[in-house]
């Protein structure tokens, strides 16, 4: 384990868990009340989450959906600004309860390993996931491709 990642570990342990843990506490947990589809991999998760997020509208589910290009509730489009793939969990958090608010039972995410790997999804049981696929793309943040996968 290089520093880099001795320290980004410690960051994630001392700092991302404690506040993520903080955040859902103040929201009173709201993505265990939702079932939740989770998409990560290195390409195609948005493309994927959308398809996934039409084929439950479409079947008359009430559904919402985060991802790099935004959040939907049901056809509902709120623009989150951010251009992240997985924003921080007071965002995330505060979609969720909007979401539930708009009675949606369904909530399709897009999931990036390094939001998992920062705990930005803390609490979440996810029903489904999916893994796109998986490159070497992303080995500036994990040190090698075994703790990327």
């Amino acid at each position: 384990m290089n520093l880099k990642s001795s320290f980004q570990k410690i960051k994630n342990i001392f700092w991302h868990l404690p506040k993520n843990f903080l955040i859902n506490l103040w929201f009173k947990f709201p993505s265990r009340k939702l079932i939740l589809i989770g998409v990560t991999g290195t390409d195609g998760k948005t493309t994927t989450c959308h398809l996934i997020h039409h084929i439950l509208t479409a079947s008359g589910i009430k559904a919402g959906l985060f991802s790099t290009t935004g959040a939907k509730i049901g056809d509902k489009e709120y623009p989150t600004k951010l251009h992240m793939t997985s924003p921080d969990p007071f965002l995330i958090n505060q979609l969720l309860k909007k979401m539930i608010e708009e009675r949606c039972t369904h909530v399709v995410c897009e999931v990036t390993a390094r939001a998992l790997d920062q705990f930005r999804f803390f609490g979440f049981k996810f029903k489904v996931a999916a893994i796109t696929n998986t490159s070497h793309e992303h080995l500036d943040y994990f040190s090698n491709i075994r703790k990327y996968t």
